[in-house]
């Protein structure tokens, strides 16, 4: 299986979008240690890797929702705080007990899921907010 990010993901927000893909070569790139049979310690880094790339991300979404005053803000951050939840317990686990085949395909099945659902849902109305509150650029008149 290959984890790969698709074009009905697109938000149309470049920042968000390549952050997205970002996200998704990680992902994959995790999968395919974990089903390799890399040892713990690559597939745990592997994790732990895409984990702080997706703390960056959502810092990086909040801020650009707070700099426009979104007023789903708070919705949308509780349900990054909701994953980042899940996704916790999920790593810890992992490097408690190993990178045995099972948590690995629990861990990409969440993160796949929830990331797939967030982004054409939540991030597509945001993005979809933040077009219709900007102001268009003033053409040059040079």
């Amino acid at each position: 299986m290959r984890v790969k990010f698709t074009d009905d993901l697109l938000t149309g927000h470049e920042q968000i979008d390549n952050q997205h893909k970002e996200w998704f070569a990680r992902l994959d790139n995790f999968w395919r240690a974990a089903r390799e049979g890399k040892s713990r310690e690559e597939v745990t880094r592997a994790v732990t890797f895409l984990w702080e790339y997706v703390k960056t991300h959502f810092a990086d979404e909040e801020a650009i929702q707070k700099e426009i005053d979104y007023p789903d803000y708070e919705k949308h951050k509780l349900q990054h705080r909701e994953f980042e939840t899940q996704i916790d317990s999920l790593v810890n686990r992992l490097q408690e007990l190993g990178a045995d085949h099972s948590i690995a395909v629990e861990t990409l099945n969440l993160m796949l899921e929830w990331v797939v659902k967030h982004i054409k849902y939540s991030d597509k109305i945001l993005v979809a907010y933040i077009r219709s509150t900007s102001k268009p650029t003033p053409v040059s008149t040079l």
